[in-house]
């Protein structure tokens, strides 16, 4: 990979948010919420 710190830091900010607006990410977090006794 040849990119530099400012394309890296863009790069991973989309990948974040991407993943934060996915369903199946929210779905994980609310299972960890309750698996864990977090009620």
């Amino acid at each position: 990979m040849n990119y530099t710190e400012e394309q890296l830091r863009i790069l991973v900010d989309a990948m974040v948010e991407q993943s934060r607006d996915s369903i199946t990410t929210r779905l994980y977090d609310n299972y960890q919420y309750y698996s864990n006794g977090i009620l």
